[in-house]
């Protein structure tokens, strides 16, 4: 029944919230396929995937992400947040990020001992947060997994949350072809503090961490394989060289200073600088004002940022 009257398209998930499977008292975390590791994931990381899931119960862990469209429930006066089927999409795809992020540079994948980084694909974050469908490839012919249109809205939101970044990349084939590359994925720095209740110095303290296990294994990889890096210092020593001759030439420019892909559609760019904003101001309160209530945070916040259309009104002017 539909109603009064009788629902035509029963469907598989009838009766399931919004008919998509997704139930709100018994949230999807099994759908989280967790990557194999040679070591357990480190307690820092771990503790951060749990308060993503806590993220779903208690939106307001998250009110840059949990009130996307920046409006203010005017019977109540508290913000207006995201269907619960939206942030267990979001959380799921926030797990499978945080399960793949090099602490060291922020970045998603996995860096190498010689320098080299593994930019991890929309499909594998996809596969390591269960929304993945079969589709035909158009140039092979074969079947393969792609991402579902529910991963990307998830995405979407959450770069307009101001969680994550995601910068172009391409290369040029020997026939003159541009193909895409992975894009570069990077995880904000002030969502991180905001989302674990930590402080920038202990986010700072595992980074450095990470970097220093990141350098051993490096200057391991030089002794063992010397004809890999001493060309790399020779063409900066002879660069330095030519510098003290009055010449100047330039290295191989980095794909990690791509920039930053705006979205199409001007008023989510301008939630996502919204975002942005909020959580800067919110980190900023939770390191001046530690341990005070919830409910604080939410009320400074709200005065502070009352709705997405005064900020915009107020940042025009």
């Amino acid at each position: 029944m539909w109603g009064r009257a009788h629902y035509p398209h029963p469907g598989q998930w009838l009766g399931s919230g919004n008919r998509c499977g997704h139930r709100p008292d018994a949230p999807a975390w099994h759908h989280f396929n967790e990557p194999e590791t040679r070591k357990p994931l480190p307690h820092f990381i771990q503790t951060l995937i749990d308060k993503v899931r806590d993220y779903y119960a208690k939106p307001s862990l998250l009110p840059t992400l949990a009130n996307l469209s920046g409006k203010i429930n005017k019977l109540s006066g508290k913000p207006r947040q995201n269907r619960s089927e939206a942030r267990e999409a979001e959380s799921l795809v926030m797990q499978a990020i945080l399960s793949r992020t090099d602490f060291a540079s922020l970045r998603v994948g996995t860096p190498l001992p010689d320098g080299r980084f593994i930019h991890r694909t929309m499909v594998e974050i996809a596969t390591i947060a269960g929304m993945v469908e079969d589709a035909i490839d158009k140039e092979t012919k074969q079947l393969v997994k792609r991402p579902t249109q529910r991963f990307w809205r998830a995405i979407r939101r959450l770069k307009i949350g101001g969680a994550i970044d995601i910068h172009k990349q391409y290369e040029t084939l020997e026939d003159g072809t541009i193909r895409a590359r992975p894009g570069i994925k990077t995880v904000n720095m002030h969502f991180l503090v905001a989302l674990g209740r930590i402080s920038y110095e202990k986010l700072k303290a595992f980074r450095t961490h990470c970097s220093k296990a990141l350098k051993l294994d490096s200057d391991s990889h030089k002794q063992q394989f010397p004809d890999r890096h001493d060309p790399e210092i020779a063409n900066r020593r002879l660069r330095e060289q030519q510098r003290e001759k009055g010449i100047k030439t330039n290295p191989p420019s980095s794909t990690d200073k791509a920039p930053v892909i705006h979205d199409r559609d001007k008023r989510k760019e301008l939630q996502r600088q919204y975002s942005q904003a909020q959580l800067e101001f919110a980190t900023n309160l939770y390191g001046q004002y530690p341990g005070r209530p919830e409910t604080w945070y939410s009320e400074q916040l709200r005065r502070a940022f009352p709705s997405l259309d005064d900020w915009i009104a107020r940042n025009n002017r």
